[in-house]
């Protein structure tokens, strides 16, 4: 048994469940083996190595922590070009830190361990988790990438733990950097768009370039209706405008206050003005699962 420092990387299959249920067992079995075999594969070519699966997760470990940042953005780029050809879509969540490890006969031991696998529950869909141990120990060239989420608490743990996203994707990436750096509060001048779900509201602006909703209680607003899939929508700030991407099964139902009612099925809509937004079924007037969106102009 040997202790060394190490970078631990959880990757797992967002809402395996109703994969499951829309496509059967075994073509869901399938579905969530060629995913695995995929990240397998990612893993060992950044010399990472795989110590174990667990179902619908699998447990890495490197060596050296820039190793597992490009593998886990080479495991959300290979996911998305999948996703788009699989039907319902597919998505990977992945959370990783850095510290010190025992390592016996292929496994490995430790509180780097444990914290890594509570901040892959942490992580959305196509996202990416970090602790700032793990950002801490990337080169220079990664600052660009990084956002800072803050202090987050994580179960089992005393304190609190600053996390960081790390963006993949060029998309992303021109959102944060179109902002200034020396404006930090840049993005307050731009505009925002405001939702709600009976109590619960979720501004999506630079500040908070994104906002889930769906069935699954980690989502940012919660629908708790048999019609929403667990993860159903997103809706993401890019380059001043709000993007809609359904993700789920039964389709996303978007009713702007003047206009036609607008089906989103597997697509992406701009949200613009104000309206209501149905997960599953259309948002009528008096309902209390749709989701109401307002979109507020800088003066």
């Amino acid at each position: 048994m040997t202790r060394s420092s190490v970078t631990v990387l959880f990757s797992d299959i967002a809402d395996s469940t109703s994969l499951y249920a829309a496509l059967g067992d075994l073509p869901g079995r399938e579905a969530v083996g060629q995913a695995l075999r995929l990240m397998e594969a990612v893993i060992e070519a950044a010399d990472g190595r795989v110590i174990k699966t667990l179902g619908d997760e699998i447990m890495a470990v490197f060596d050296a922590a820039p190793q597992a940042a490009h593998a886990a953005m080479t495991m959300q780029e290979r996911m998305t070009e999948r996703r788009v050809k699989m039907d319902p879509p597919l998505a990977i969540r992945v959370g990783m830190h850095t510290g010190m490890a025992l390592v016996e006969e292929g496994d490995v031991y430790g509180d780097v361990v444990n914290t890594a696998a509570r901040i892959t529950s942490l992580a959305k869909p196509e996202q990416i988790l970090a602790t700032d141990a793990t950002v801490a120990a990337l080169e220079d060239g990664w600052h660009d990438r990084i956002q800072s989420l803050g202090p987050h608490t994580i179960r089992g743990k005393r304190g609190t733990i600053d996390l960081c996203e790390i963006i993949w994707s060029r998309a992303d990436m021109t959102v944060i950097l179109a902002q200034p750096q020396d404006m930090a509060d840049s993005s307050l001048a731009g505009p925002r768009l405001h939702l709600q779900h009976d109590d619960t509201r979720c501004v999506v602006s630079g500040e908070r370039p994104r906002c889930t909703a769906g069935r699954s209680s980690r989502n940012d607003l919660v629908i708790a209706d048999h019609y929403a899939s667990r993860l159903h929508v997103e809706i993401e700030y890019r380059s001043g405008r709000f993007i809609l991407t359904d993700r789920s099964t039964n389709g996303t139902y978007v009713q702007p206050k003047d206009g036609d009612e607008i089906i989103v099925r597997r697509d992406r809509l701009t949200l613009e003005g104000s309206g209501r937004i149905g997960l599953g079924q259309p948002p009528d007037a008096e309902s209390a699962l749709a989701i109401d969106f307002r979109l507020e102009e800088p003066e």
